[in-house]
Order: structure tokens, then C-alpha cells, then sequence
């Protein structure tokens, strides 16, 4: 039997939670739940990370815009998210160096007033980073941006800063394989089309699951 063979019978054993979709919420759900001790399982239809969790813009960030709009709007969620993106950010770098690494972003400066403001706001970002910080934001002259990027109009400088980069569909597929390794079953190319319940209707106990072209029961554990 072919250890994707063994994944499909596996099936078959009660589970604590069964997952649908194979992306970056999926898999970090898979793997979180093994961490807790739950007995799961996960299925996608297509491919893991085949989706949007491999169309992203590859960045590890707490969010610059979100913190604009926190203070623009005195939107204190905004800023918890912000906060919360920069805990996050330093997590996913600390435990996974050879997927992750920081990245040097700058922005452009064409208007006086630009130069207080996005200087102020980085260093916030900064801040609010606090340990977590990778290197500290920094004001560039004039002549450094045009060095870096020729093909800019003339500025009045910029305010480089640091953020994180990182391969989302190798993180994906990490989280799917530790998750294996620690007992989850996952299963790619298994389309779940309908579940069983017994007793029919919405007040039916569930059975099992309905995949393309297989019909699989099983024993969910109860709540």
C-alpha cells in the first residue's frame, strides 16, 4: 500500500477536526491543532498552496498602511493589528531563517511635508516593534535614492525600513510535512464533494465525507 494509500484509510479513524483547504489558514490550522494534541485531518482539492497562499506579495509585514489608517481614523483595531503583524513577523523569521529574511523597503520623498511624515510614522513603526525591530528605519538623501533607483524623478530623499520577505508556498508545504510528522493526516487532490450523515437532514450525526469518485466513512469524535 502506497503511503498515500495509507493517508486515505486513515481517513477512516475518528478525528477531533477535520480541515477543508490546503492554503496558508489550513495548514496552520493542521498544524496548530497537532500542537494541541487534537487528533486531524486535512483535505484540498487542488494542490497545497495552490491558491491565493502562493499569489502573494511574499511579504512578512506589520502593516505601514494599517498603522496610517489607525491614526488617521482613531481606529484602535488597526493599531492592535499592527502590533500584533510586527509579534507575528518575528515569529515566522525566529522559526523559520531559511524561508524568511529581512527585506529593505524605501519610500520616495517628492513633497517637504512627506519628509516629517513618513520619517515620523517609520520610526513609530520602529517602536512599536520594540525588540522584535530588524534594522532601524533611516532618512536617505537625495543623491542616495537616485543612486539606487535611476529611473525615479527627482526627490527630496527618502526613508528607507526594514520588513520581512519570505517563500509562502514552501512555509505552506513546512506546515503541512511537520504536521505529518506528528501524526495529522493531509491529503492533496481530494476533492470533498458532500458529507454523510446519518439519520438525513440537518439534525443527522455525521458520518463521513463524499470525495470525488470515493464515498468515506468514518467515526467523528464527539463535541
Amino acid at each position: 500500500m502506497t503511503d498515500r494509500e495509507a493517508l486515505w484509510e486513515r481517513l477512516r479513524e475518528p478525528f477531533d477536526l477535520l480541515i477543508l483547504g490546503g492554503g496558508a489558514t489550513g495548514a496552520g490550522v493542521l498544524w496548530e491543532a497537532t500542537l494541541r494534541g487534537l487528533k486531524a485531518a486535512l483535505v484540498e482539492a487542488r494542490d497545497f498552496a495552490s491558491g491565493t497562499s502562493s499569489r502573494s506579495t511574499k511579504l512578512l509585514h506589520g502593516g505601514v498602511r494599517y498603522l496610517e489608517l489607525a491614526f488617521k481614523r482613531l481606529d484602535r483595531r488597526q493599531f492592535k493589528l499592527v502590533v500584533d503583524a510586527l509579534h507575528e513577523r518575528k515569529v515566522v523569521m525566529d522559526l523559520a531563517p531559511h524561508l524568511a529574511r529581512p527585506l529593505t523597503l524605501v519610500t520616495p520623498l517628492f513633497r517637504p511635508l512627506e519628509i516629517p511624515y513618513y520619517w515620523t510614522g517609520l520610526k513609530l513603526y520602529d517602536l512599536l516593534a520594540g525588540k522584535r525591530r530588524l534594522a532601524p528605519s533611516r532618512y536617505l538623501p537625495p543623491e542616495e535614492v537616485a543612486r539606487l533607483f535611476p529611473d525615479l524623478p527627482k526627490t527630496l530623499g527618502g526613508v528607507a525600513y526594514q520588513d520581512g520577505q519570505f517563500a509562502d508556498f514552501r512555509l505552506n508545504l513546512a506546515l503541512v510535512l511537520s504536521a505529518l510528522e506528528r501524526g495529522a493526516v493531509a491529503l492533496n487532490h481530494a476533492e470533498a464533494t458532500a458529507l454523510l450523515l446519518e439519520g438525513g437532514g440537518c439534525g443527522g450525526r455525521w458520518c463521513g465525507m463524499g470525495f470525488r469518485g470515493r464515498r468515506w466513512r468514518s467515526s467523528p469524535r464527539p463535541w
